[in-house]
């Protein structure tokens, strides 16, 4: 898309992975992340300046050429950032530097007008559903070997979907209770 940032907007419902998804595969092709957090920023100006000095790390230039290290920025659950801060990420979006990081922008809604008129500037979306009961059960058993079949199928319905709370679910009851664990 000429003069927009490579972007993409990854959208689900809490606990489905958005934002441990985007640095991990960030990392799996090389990539360095950025995060800007809306907690972070106090005005319109200061998220466009941030943006942009994001934008701009890793950029030198050698023997006449623009020397551009593999970094990526991240805007973590952007549908909860201020209208003003949206503002900025979209103006952001339509006129980006060059040259320009990707931007990986994660959300829980992409109904609202503000995050509709942000998926328009973004190169791609991605929608992230719940977790299924097989994928569950496969991390179970990856990160938690020995766990007892009951101990993940109890988190498993308790979680509904929500990785993460199956995750610390999961830690928890292993952590407080001595039958979690196969013997």
């Amino acid at each position: 898309r000429p003069n927009t940032a490579e972007s993409l907007l990854a959208a689900g419902p809490t606990g489905v992975g958005r934002t441990h998804m985007i640095p991990a595969q960030a990392r799996r092709h090389g990539y360095q992340g950025f995060e800007i957090n809306a907690s972070d920023v106090t005005n319109e100006d200061q998220m466009k300046s941030d943006l942009y000095e994001a934008s701009s790390r890793g950029i030198s230039i050698v023997e006449g050429d623009i020397v551009n290290q593999k970094n990526l920025i991240l805007l973590d659950d952007v549908d909860s950032f201020p209208d003003y801060i949206i503002k900025a990420v979209r103006s952001f979006l339509q006129h980006p530097p060059t040259p320009c990081r990707p931007i990986a922008c994660t959300c829980t809604t992409h109904t609202s007008q503000q995050m509709k008129l942000l998926k328009s500037l973004c190169g791609q979306t991605i929608y992230m559903n719940p977790v299924s009961e097989q994928a569950m059960k496969a991390y179970a058993l990856h990160y938690f070997p020995g766990t007892l079949p009951r101990t993940i199928n109890r988190a498993i319905q308790l979680c509904r979907g929500d990785l993460r709370q199956f995750s610390i679910h999961i830690s928890n009851t292993c952590s407080t209770q001595s039958d979690c664990k196969m013997q």
